[in-house]
């Protein structure tokens, strides 16, 4: 018997890019002391996760939300996490541009959500790669959250993309099955990360023009 020769997928080059990367990384860390930091993070020192912390801050008078700052500038819908983190936390836990100044509850807070993230994205990976086995998908997550777009683009700076991105994977998910309800829920989630950031928006165009197609056919 001959055994199956097994396939270099594109699943699997992305795997090894982003291992390797990560091993650099690492290694390049540890050669420089952690001062190739400062080339690779931009900002200033006391700038970290503020797009998280900031408009916390921005929130905590919603009827004056968008004049608070130049970059309040998210749409409504997301303002109403932020607004109930502000609720939450007392009002000196954040200080806007000024990530020194933030406490301790508000850095747990932060630390929570993350967690909180990391779970639904893992989950909205397994259900999209249904086809794989949960190890597969464990480590489709692992590499993501290790990789460096996710570390100094998304944790460093506290950004909401990665809720877009788990609302994109869920929608990718129930646009495939044969329920009409489940077809309707992912372009509401399409609708809420378009809510979020704009771009998103694309994919409700995709998703209505193959609709149509389907109707037409």
């Amino acid at each position: 018997m001959t055994e199956k020769k097994q396939k270099f997928l594109p699943e699997h080059f992305f795997m090894a890019i982003t291992v390797i990367s990560a091993l650099f990384s690492v290694f390049w860390l540890a050669k420089t002391g952690g001062r190739c930091l400062d080339t690779i993070i931009s900002g200033s020192g006391n700038d970290k996760f503020m797009d998280f912390f900031n408009h916390i801050s921005y929130v905590r008078e919603p009827t004056k939300v968008y004049f608070t700052s130049q970059h309040a500038c998210f749409p409504p819908l997301i303002y109403f996490m932020y607004y109930l983190f502000s609720i939450i936390l007392s009002a000196d836990a954040t200080v806007m541009y000024d990530s020194f100044a933030t406490s301790s509850f508000a850095m747990l807070l932060y630390v929570s959500y993350c967690a909180f993230l990391a779970v639904l994205l893992f989950y909205s990976i397994l259900k999209l790669m249904r086809r794989e086995n949960l190890e597969f998908s464990l480590v489709i997550t692992l590499i993501v959250v290790i990789s460096n777009i996710y570390i100094f683009g998304i944790l460093e700076r506290g950004n909401s993309a990665i809720i877009v991105c788990i609302l994109l994977l869920r929608a990718m998910e129930l646009r495939e099955r044969k329920s009409p309800i489940a077809q309707e829920l992912a372009l509401l989630f399409i609708a809420m990360a378009a809510a979020i950031k704009i771009y998103p928006a694309i994919f409700g165009f995709i998703y209505l023009r193959r609709n149509g197609k389907k109707l037409e056919d």
